[in-house]
């Protein structure tokens, strides 16, 4: 996760989005990944991250969602 989370930061909020939609957790790693570089989002374009934000915002489990956003950092 830390080489693909580099690679494309928006991954992180993918991770996030999903995990909420269907109630996944994440493995150890994926989850230290998601703490530890959830600075590099800086570096993202801002509507690639907009949009995302926004899906989190408008599915069933927005409140999960917002909830993570918060607890790995990214809000």
């Amino acid at each position: 996760p830390q080489v693909r989370f580099r690679e494309d930061p928006v991954r992180m909020l993918r991770a996030i989005k999903f995990a909420a939609r269907f109630g996944f957790t994440f493995e150890a790693e994926t989850e230290r990944a998601l703490r530890e570089l959830q600075g590099e989002i800086l570096k993202a374009s801002r509507f690639r991250v907009t949009e995302e934000i926004f899906r989190i915002l408008t599915q069933p489990n927005r409140a999960t969602g917002l909830k993570m956003l918060g607890e790995f950092g990214f809000m």
